[in-house]
């Protein structure tokens, strides 16, 4: 309904009247008065109509389909085109006096909005029809380059297709003492469309990103699908997480349709294959930078901790077991953490003979390793006067040279450590020395 009426209230409409008895003037006047008011009541609604458009009624006789018989008004059934201004024209009228009564009717029938509709070409189409508005009386079609004469018909087929950007021009002809001619243009297109690749990601990529679609016609609607025909739904375009060729299908509101494939790639940051065992006897040490071949375009990095939050200090020398991780991390992002578990051999126990506790991230804490036979029950650190300065039962909570969050001073010190080993007292211990 909206349709018809908006199509009445364009720059060309077409529209019928009939008028299935005879009427007297005045009510005749009513009716075209009443639906006059109404259409520009729902136009000034819309802002599309100026209210001045119901000023006065008037016949005109020169319209089709209307006659006089015996000093009464008759009409037919007709078609008529007309411009806006016509079209008040026409609503507005005035007739003899006398008559009889009866009632009558509009019928708004097409929906002009386009002119000229047909101008979009579909890929592979031999053929174009263009379409322009109904009911004129005569048609000329033309070249508006070479203003070669096409056509005389409302129609006009065109095979084969014209090239994209050729510009087609058709002048209107109306019935006579009915207006002007009228000459209009279009312009053939064709459906745009372009599928970008859409970049390397690492979990997943979106097919629906407008940013793939950059320059495409505006009026193209997008699926997705797993094959060329488009028989296989593709059912997350949005999330695709598997690298491989998928085809994106384009639909115009003229009906057109184009499959076009894209190549998705989902980065793999293959983990990190070892070239050797990561085993020593201490003193000996662990390099990790060098137990594996590097992979070209990606970057790497030593972790104490699978969420890569707190570094190895050293990676080149790793002198405790344990658990570390090596972090790959491709161009665009990617990541893979892989973990790396070392193995020293420690006889019994393990510490060295000084440290440096000053904050410089060097040989800042006194580490102490054990054979994995050996369970910990105290390890204690006394200063020249006999006085404890450090206790744990945990022999990985390291001494950083502090005795109650208070520095100690530079100076040898002596330790002692205490456990079992084959269900035996174990028992070590000897002399450090504190440098600052």
């Amino acid at each position: 309904m909206w349709s018809h009426i908006l199509s009445f209230l364009v720059m060309r409409s077409y529209f019928r009247i009939r008028v299935m008895m005879r009427m007297s003037s005045q009510d005749l006047q009513r009716v075209f008065l009443i639906l006059c008011l109404i259409v520009q009541r729902i136009v000034v609604l819309l802002s599309l109509w100026p209210r001045e458009a119901c000023r006065v009624l008037r016949y005109h006789p020169a319209i089709p389909g209307y006659f006089i018989n015996h000093g009464h008004p008759f009409w037919s059934i007709f078609p008529v085109t007309a411009d806006k201004q016509y079209a008040s024209n026409l609503l507005l009228m005035t007739v003899p006096a006398g008559g009889h009564f009866g009632y009558a009717y509009i019928d708004f029938n097409e929906n002009c909005s386009i002119p000229v509709t047909g101008n979009i070409t579909c890929p592979e189409t031999s053929s174009i029809t263009l379409k322009a508005l109904p009911g004129f009386f005569g048609y000329r079609w033309f070249d508006e380059a070479t203003q070669t004469d096409l056509g005389t018909l409302d129609s006009l087929v065109i095979s084969p297709v014209p090239p994209v950007g050729t510009k087609i021009g058709i002048e209107m002809v109306p019935y006579p003492g009915l207006g002007c001619i009228q000459t209009l243009y279009t312009v053939i297109q064709g459906m745009e469309m372009n599928i970008r690749d859409p970049l390397p990601r690492c979990l997943a990529v979106d097919l629906t990103d407008i940013s793939l679609k950059v320059g495409n016609s505006s009026d193209l609607s997008y699926t997705y699908w797993r094959n060329s025909q488009a028989t296989v739904p593709l059912l997350y375009p949005n999330v695709v997480s598997v690298s491989g060729v998928y085809y994106v299908k384009g639909r115009s509101s003229s009906g057109c349709e184009m499959i076009l494939p894209t190549r998705v790639t989902i980065v793999d940051v293959p983990n990190v294959i070892f070239n050797r065992t990561l085993k020593a006897n201490y003193p000996e040490t662990i390099d990790l930078t060098t137990a594996y071949i590097p992979l070209p375009d990606l970057s790497y990095s030593y972790w104490m901790d699978r969420a890569a939050t707190v570094p190895i200090r050293t990676p080149d020398r790793i002198f405790k077991g344990g658990t570390y991780y090596i972090k790959a991390i491709s161009n665009g992002g990617c990541i893979s953490i892989t973990p790396a578990v070392v193995e020293i051999f420690v006889p019994e126990i393990a510490i060295p003979n000084a440290f440096t506790p000053n904050g410089d991230l060097v040989n800042d804490e006194l580490t102490v390793l054990i054979n994995s036979e050996i369970k910990v029950r105290e390890f204690r650190i006394f200063n020249r006067w006999g006085d404890v300065v450090y206790t744990t039962p945990d022999i990985n909570n390291y001494w950083k040279g502090l005795k109650e969050n208070t520095q100690v001073p530079t100076g040898v010190y002596y330790w002692v450590f205490e456990g079992i080993r084959n269900s035996k007292l174990y028992s070590k211990s000897g002399y450090i020395t504190l440098i600052r």
